[in-house]
């Protein structure tokens, strides 16, 4: 990992978050919103000493690892990191590596809470680096880019813990539901980051590459709306190469199945031998489809299309 050492002047905004508590991120005007409430509130900013970024230790104090809250120390190194870099993709770069420190950490949590302990910090880490970019973005973007961008942050907001809550449905019951719950927001939360980062570095001029889109993943038709209509839920499969998904397509059905990987598609087929169904989900940034290629479903046809818009 390459040392960066930039000196700048550190602004730590005061946000009173928990690793595994309410989160915040940001309206329009730039006043943090709760994830879980969405009530504004007061989005003060003291002035701290000035720090430098440089490369992190990757260990951490074997006496309080699981122990210590690190939310603090988080927001403060994401505020660091944002001030030190050179753009976007340079910021972004930044925050994975600093991210990995705690994925790192996950390896060593041997109890249930320990891995749900950690993965609150995943969490913490790139709601840190979603409130502090949506910030800045909020005081630069033009106004209608604003407007636009403020709506479509305010639905994903108001979404996020809805679709974490059917994402995770399987796991709820067991031991690991809090563990995938917070593991699945990080997710959700560093995809948002990268969609927010491309749209800001466009605006700055600067160029940025998304990374390539994983096969798992959860994409979401709400019809406009704050609700789940109908969602693709991918999941990493029992066998090789396979993948477990679950299509619902609202008031009509749920398709659970499995498909497997060529090229940016999936071939996918239902688990339901009187009435199967067939077809093809094409995913990316911008969403996915699901195309019907063959069908035993009344009420679904070979040819049917169906979209889902927006990227969780």
């Amino acid at each position: 990992m390459n040392v960066y050492v930039v000196i700048c002047l550190l602004m730590v905004v005061i946000l009173g978050v928990t690793g595994c508590g309410t989160a915040k991120n940001y309206d329009g005007s730039g006043a943090a919103v709760s994830s879980a409430n969405q009530n504004e509130e007061d989005n003060t900013v003291d002035p701290k000493t000035t720090d430098t970024y440089e490369e992190q230790d990757e260990t951490f104090d074997d006496g309080e690892k699981f122990h210590k809250d690190y939310s603090e120390e988080i927001y403060s190194q994401i505020e660091i990191i944002a001030e030190a870099a050179s753009s976007i993709e340079d910021e972004l770069s930044k925050v994975e590596d600093y991210a990995g420190k705690y994925y790192d950490l996950m390896s060593q949590a041997q109890t249930a809470s320990e891995m749900e302990q950690v993965s609150g910090w995943q969490y913490t880490v790139w709601d840190a680096e979603l409130n502090n970019l949506w910030s800045r973005m909020s005081n630069n973007i033009g106004a209608d880019t604003k407007a636009e961008i403020f709506e479509e942050q305010r639905t994903w907001i108001a979404i996020k813990d809805k679709a974490v809550s059917e994402a995770t449905s399987n796991y709820q019951a067991g031991s690991r539901g809090g563990i995938m719950e917070m593991e699945t927001s990080a997710i959700f939360t560093r995809n948002r980051v990268y969609k927010l980062a491309q749209i800001y570095a466009d605006h700055l001029g600067e160029s940025f590459t998304m990374p390539a889109r994983s096969e798992t993943g959860m994409y979401i038709d709400n019809q406009g709306t704050a609700d789940i209509y109908s969602d693709i839920v991918i999941n990493e499969g029992t066998e090789s190469d396979t993948y477990d998904v679950a299509i619902g397509l609202f008031r009509i059905t749920t398709l659970d199945g499995t498909a497997k990987a060529d090229g940016d598609k999936l071939f996918f087929v239902t688990d339901e031998e009187d009435t199967p169904v067939e077809g093809i989900i094409e995913y990316g940034w911008d969403g996915a489809s699901f195309t019907v290629t063959s069908s035993g479903f009344e009420y679904i046809k070979a040819g049917d299309t169906y979209t889902f818009d927006m990227v969780m």
